[in-house]
């Protein structure tokens, strides 16, 4: 019923909106329609395109695969927002907007280095690494070097390389605490720097 409403508001209103109010519109509708917590790699009839239709190519379950990708790209697609837009989001007409912009930053990266109860980041008897959000982010990383967002999955991939990739936080109450830790600083991290 939100979604809906909120569909229609800018349906019928969204022309009066400046174009950056329009991005960011679009991508709330996104998130109230195809929710990332329980994203299950289906589009949504409304919202935004993220880019190409690799969602399934990276081997595993469509929804799974879909996830790292579709976690990676809201998280790529607010940061080109926060960039395009930079001055006008730090005026003080602005100024408002943004709290909520980077909390929901911190919210797609979050789902990044953390994942789902139905996509862990650690998976099987090994506890290792996801194979398809390893070359999931590798790939976005790559093809967005100078953005946050790549700093954010470097950085991860450094804390993982120190673990070699393998983490059974269910029986590791120490390795838990560094590996949440470590996550919370790069959430952080990253949404500070997203306006500078």
């Amino acid at each position: 019923e939100d979604a809906e409403a909120f569909s229609l508001l800018i349906e019928n209103y969204g022309s009066y909106a400046s174009e950056m109010m329009q991005e960011i519109l679009a991508l709330e509708l996104l998130e109230i329609n195809s929710p990332l917590s329980s994203f299950d790699g289906s589009k949504p009839e409304d919202g935004i395109d993220l880019g190409d239709e690799k969602d399934s190519e990276i081997g595993g379950a469509a929804g799974i695969s879909s996830f790292w990708r579709e976690a990676m790209k809201r998280a790529l697609a607010l940061e080109k927002i926060v960039e395009e837009y930079k001055e006008t989001l730090q005026s003080g007409s602005y100024e408002y907007l943004k709290t909520t912009i980077v909390w929901q930053y911190e919210y797609y990266i979050n789902y990044m280095l953390l994942g789902t109860a139905e996509c862990p980041v650690f998976e099987g008897e090994e506890h290792t690494f996801s194979e398809e959000a390893k070359e999931v982010y590798t790939e976005l990383a790559q093809e967005n070097p100078q953005t946050i967002t790549a700093w954010a999955v470097n950085e991860f991939f450094d804390y993982l390389n120190s673990i070699r990739f393998k983490l059974d936080y269910g029986n590791d109450a120490e390795a838990a605490k560094v590996y949440y830790n470590t996550c919370s600083y790069i959430v952080g991290e990253a949404g500070k720097r997203l306006y500078e």
